[in-house]
């Protein structure tokens, strides 16, 4: 009888699918990646093909810890297809985090270092490092979002203001040529964006603000974006945002609430 061991991916797949009809936690899937390297191999595009994170309820070190692995690990980083990412702008009221502080490691300052460069945002440097030692969310957020070339749909309660994705949505724009795998959101079809929910310092009650396109517009000219959707949008100034670089763009389905 054949050794399991060499037998080609395919089995693997049809097998876990079957057993589980496509229903399989994460915690089971890497339980199955212990069990050798065929079921690793099958079970790593399940397991990060969809990343979830609410920092209303998850932490920075969560956040970081996902950063992390895609940062130092391209494979992984190429599995990811959709994110469904809320709340990663503000401590909400009471959070064990608002006074947090925090002090990575050396070879995690290396790895962060090594994805300002790559996303070409280095006069930033400063400024990020400064923003991750009060545990701000901001920053390796952002970064995320420069290593993850297959990435296509993505659901983003975005904060008001946030100054390093500014700077990498503009970066998405420069470059499509000569750098086509490594460009930021290069594959991204889908976007859906309602504004986060926003804790306002002197207020006990939470409040809504509108999503205005101060940062946000190099969405609208990604290359292959094909369905917007901004909800809570404030459409005043957009002409003045786009000014000479108003131009075709390939969206399809463009939803304005």
């Amino acid at each position: 009888m054949r050794n399991p061991a060499n037998l080609p991916l395919e089995p693997f797949g049809d097998v876990l699918d079957y057993a589980v009809h496509g229903n399989l936690d994460v915690k089971s899937l890497c339980t199955f990646c212990l069990v050798g390297r065929q079921w690793y191999v099958t079970s790593i595009p399940r397991i990060y093909s969809k990343w979830t994170y609410n920092g209303e309820y998850r932490s920075f070190i969560s956040l970081w810890k996902f950063s992390r692995t895609i940062l130092s690990n391209f494979r992984v980083a190429e599995q990811v297809r959709t994110l469904d990412i809320r709340n990663w702008g503000f401590h909400p009221l009471g959070h064990s985090e608002v006074n947090l502080h925090t002090d990575l490691l050396q070879e995690d300052l290396k790895l962060i270092r090594g994805a300002i460069h790559n996303a070409r945002i280095q006069e930033l440097e400063s400024d990020i490092m400064k923003a991750l030692h009060r545990a701000d969310r901001r920053p390796p957020m952002a970064l995320l979002l420069t290593r993850l070339p297959n990435l296509t749909t993505i659901c983003a309660h975005v904060p008001e203001s946030d100054v390093v994705l500014a700077e990498v949505l503009k970066q998405a724009l420069k470059d499509q040529d000569n750098r086509p795998q490594q460009q930021t959101l290069q594959n991204l079809k889908e976007a859906s964006l309602p504004s986060e929910w926003h804790y306002p310092s002197t207020q006990d009650a939470r409040d809504l603000y509108t999503l205005r396109l101060d940062y946000l517009w190099p969405l609208f000219r990604l290359p292959n974006i094909r369905k917007l959707s901004l909800f809570d949008f404030e459409p005043h100034g957009v002409a003045i945002l786009f000014g000479d670089t108003a131009g075709a763009s390939p969206i399809t389905h463009l939803t304005l609430v």
